[in-house]
């Protein structure tokens, strides 16, 4: 799947483990791994609410074509796919101390 960064410099993408990651932009570091319903090929989509940030992606069961699936006559037969859609609200922004 492709990735995004968001204003609030997360890096954001799901991983061929059914999971959604969230990165710091600068250091790498994981902050945080988040269950998905299933695997994701997209990139996911950040938008802003009222101030608010949050990520959406499709979790449609990842490659509908895996290795070692099952052939058909004529070509493969695609493994069942749900069709989800998941949403989280993103950490809000820390505030800077002012001095």
């Amino acid at each position: 799947s492709g990735f995004v960064i968001t204003a609030g410099g997360l890096v954001l993408f799901a991983g061929n483990d059914s999971k959604l990651y969230a990165l710091d932009k600068d250091t790498g570091k994981v902050l945080c791994r988040k269950d998905l319903p299933n695997g994701s090929l997209g990139v996911p989509a950040v938008y802003e609410v009222d101030g608010r940030e949050y990520v959406l992606l499709a979790a449609s069961g990842g490659n509908p074509y895996p290795v070692g699936a099952p052939v058909a006559p004529g070509g493969m037969m695609p493994s069942a796919t749900s069709k989800s859609y998941v949403a989280f609200a993103l950490p809000e922004p820390r505030k800077q101390a002012t001095q």
